[in-house]
């Protein structure tokens, strides 16, 4: 079973029941209808084409540890932003092997440790790139 949402001004009578020719009803309830789709599969394509829609249960809403997970997932920052906030903070952000290496660490604000947490992998990557980018000299 799917359940369908009606185009709009759609009713039926009786309301809330639909008959197909075999027997079978449809019938709406919580608001939609509910349809057979092994029985009627064949019939589907027919009831989108007339502005039926299948329903998709809304998104579950996330659940953050705290108020600045919360932030970091809204509103989330460049890398090039986290790296400018770092350089305002005089954060030194480094590779070390496969891990980033912060340094001081305790004068770092909780707002950007928790960016620089979320946006390790990107991060690791940008330093990997400023390291292997080839200078020229010009003279």
């Amino acid at each position: 079973m799917i359940e369908l949402i009606a185009p709009e001004g759609f009713s039926t009578n009786p309301p809330g029941v639909i008959q197909f020719p075999d027997g079978g009803t449809m019938v709406k309830k919580n608001g939609r209808w509910l349809f057979d789709d092994q029985r009627y599969a064949h019939l589907l394509g027919r009831f989108e084409v007339q502005g039926w829609r299948k329903y998709t249960p809304p998104a579950p809403k996330p659940v953050y540890r705290d108020e600045l997970d919360r932030l970091v997932h809204e509103k989330p920052l460049t890398v090039r932003e986290i790296l400018q906030r770092c350089a305002a903070e005089e954060v030194l952000v480094r590779r070390n092997g496969i891990r980033l290496q912060i340094r001081p660490i305790w004068g770092i604000s909780a707002e950007l440790h928790r960016y620089i947490q979320f946006n390790e992998s990107a991060l690791l990557n940008e330093l990997d790139r400023r390291q292997t980018v080839q200078w020229e000299i010009v003279g």
